[in-house]
């Protein structure tokens, strides 16, 4: 794998992890992420931790 695109995927894990990545630059980064183990799991990592702060927030009644 290219150092420079594990670079970039790194840069990029935590807004791919929210799933604010969009476009071409989305797409490039899940292939490599795809094709790299190291990547790929820096992604699933956080992708788990961001699934995990809903679970994190007190339950609150809204206000009428």
């Amino acid at each position: 794998m290219s150092p420079s695109m594990c670079a970039e995927v790194r840069e990029l894990a935590p807004e791919l992890a929210l799933g604010i990545v969009g476009g071409p630059e989305r797409a490039e980064a899940l292939q490599h992420a795809s094709e790299c183990g190291p990547c790929r799991a820096l992604v699933g990592e956080l992708a788990e931790a961001a699934d995990a702060l809903p679970l994190l927030a007190a339950e609150a009644e809204p206000p009428s």
